[in-house]
């Protein structure tokens, strides 16, 4: 496929989207290495952040591998474990908001503050509605026919897109 720049044809919407998300992944990626939410219960992570539980529990299996985080009994006693951050993984924390934050700083020098504060003003349009309010929710309604149409709709998206190290999607299909 050629360089749609020079023939003058238009990429579709989702494939400008995507590069600018994976341009920001790749840069941020240079610099950190891993993210962590902040401590709730294991039972509670996959309806925050749209991933299955299959996924989630491999990720978190890592993460306790590495000491970024813990998995044990919740101290408010309930009967769910809680993943709690340990030093090294609040320093990771701390490190990707900042990473994070750096990026888009270099965005800022690279591409304008007026660019970058008005590709973030389009982005928050669509995202800053609760779902199922947000129009990104629009577009995923399964198809009546098929097996996900048979399952309860999701709370929310995940934040970013998640392939497990086995494949497949975050709602562990």
């Amino acid at each position: 496929m050629g360089d749609t720049r020079s023939s003058g044809a238009r990429l579709p919407l989702a494939a400008v989207v995507s590069q600018l998300l994976v341009a920001f992944t790749i840069e941020f990626d240079n610099e950190f290495e891993h993210q962590m939410p902040h401590r709730t219960t294991r039972h509670e992570i996959p309806a925050l952040t749209g991933v299955a539980k299959m996924s989630i529990d491999n990720f978190l299996g890592s993460l306790e591998e590495h000491r970024y985080l813990v998995v044990g009994p919740d101290p408010a006693g309930s009967r769910f474990k809680v993943a709690r951050l340990t030093p090294k993984g609040r320093n990771a924390r701390d490190t990707y908001l900042h990473w994070a934050d750096a990026v888009e700083l270099q965005w800022e020098d690279r591409f304008g503050t007026q660019a970058v504060c008005a590709l973030r003003d389009s982005i928050e349009r669509l995202t800053v509605e609760p779902a199922p309010q947000s129009p990104l929710w629009r577009g995923i309604e399964p198809y009546p026919d098929g097996w996900r149409a048979q399952l309860p709709a999701p709370k929310t998206l995940p934040h970013y897109p998640v392939v497990s190290p086995r494949g497949g999607f975050p709602d562990g299909s």
